[in-house]
C-alpha cells in the first residue's frame, strides 16, 4: 500500500510528496483516506491533514469506481503508482522499484 507520509503519490510540484510538519498516525496509507462505502475521499480527514494546495491535488485523483469493496481502493493505489512513475520520469530517473501491493496492482493492470 502507498504510505501517505513517505511515498510520492501526489500530482503536481514537490516531487509527488507531502510537505507537512505534523504526521497523524491514525492515517498511514492512501486507503485510510477513502470512504470504501461511497468510494469518495474522506474530506474531513483531508482538511485536517493537508493544506489547501495538497487537498486540491488529492481531490484530482479519481477515487470512485463501479466495483465493490477493495476494487475501488485498488483504483486509487493504481493511480498513485502511475503518479510515482510519472514523477520518476519527470525527474529523469532511470530506474523505479515498485514493491508490495503496488506491484500486485501493476501486474493486474497489465
Amino acid at each position: 500500500m502507498i504510505n501517505i507520509w513517505n511515498d510520492a503519490w501526489l500530482p503536481g510540484p514537490r516531487q509527488g510528496r507531502l510537505v507537512i510538519q505534523n504526521i497523524d498516525i491514525n492515517y498511514t496509507v492512501v486507503a485510510d483516506l477513502i470512504n470504501v462505502e461511497s468510494a469518495t475521499w474522506k474530506l474531513e480527514a483531508l482538511r485536517k491533514l493537508f493544506d489547501e494546495v495538497q487537498e486540491s491535488g488529492i481531490m484530482t485523483i479519481p477515487s470512485a469506481g463501479v466495483e465493490l469493496g477493495y476494487e475501488r481502493v485498488w483504483r486509487v493505489e493504481a493511480r498513485a503508482c502511475l503518479q510515482a512513475v510519472t514523477v520518476a520520469e519527470e525527474l529523469g530517473l532511470q530506474r523505479l522499484v515498485v514493491e508490495g501491493d503496488s506491484l500486485t496492482i501493476v501486474k493486474k493492470v497489465q
